[in-house]
């Protein structure tokens, strides 16, 4: 998972999956025949891991403002991780699945569409626990703010590569400040 995370599927060659794997290439195709579905499992795991684990916390958190700050603000921290500690950004993969050609693929593409629709509904509830809360307006807790919020995730994996983590954190408040 973690090369086609740094490289992306279409940077990502045989050689570097053998590399990264420890598998020799015959190993590799009877496991799974092609690289393609290799990067389906590497995707489907990666939704049952860190997407997941990120949705699990928007979904059982309290909800509220704070609530997305803390979520954008671990989402920061995720992605520029790696450039701080002198690696490759690791990047979101859903991120990297959107942008390429597999992300056309029927398998691919439904994942994709999985996940952006539960990030969806996830910032929905939130949104609402935030009017319940006394926090925003209710006419603030639309799909249409939610898919809003969804968006700004994913620009976050782009910005992250060039901008610092102050200037990502302004981002940020400004995208919660539309919301208020």
């Amino acid at each position: 998972m973690h090369v086609f995370w740094r490289k992306g599927y279409g940077a990502t060659s045989v050689n570097d999956l053998v590399t990264e794997t420890r598998l020799n290439r015959f190993s590799l195709y009877h496991e799974f025949e092609s690289k393609e579905n290799l990067y389906l499992e590497a995707f489907e795991r990666y939704q049952r891991t860190v997407m997941e684990s990120r949705m699990l916390a928007l979904e059982q958190s309290d909800g509220g403002i704070a609530c997305l700050k803390r979520f954008f603000t671990d989402y920061i921290d995720g992605v520029k991780s790696g450039l701080d500690s002198g690696r490759e950004p690791v990047c979101c993969l859903s991120m990297h699945n959107a942008v390429e050609s597999i992300g056309r693929e029927p398998e691919a593409s439904q994942i994709m569409c999985g996940i952006l629709e539960r990030m969806k509904t996830a910032f929905t509830t939130v949104l609402r626990r935030a009017v319940r809360k006394q926090e925003i307006a209710e006419s603030s807790a639309s799909e249409e703010n939610a898919l809003f919020l969804v968006g700004c995730t994913y620009g976050l994996d782009v910005m992250s590569k060039y901008l610092s983590r102050s200037e990502l954190a302004t981002y940020v408040d400004t995208v919660l400040c539309r919301i208020e």
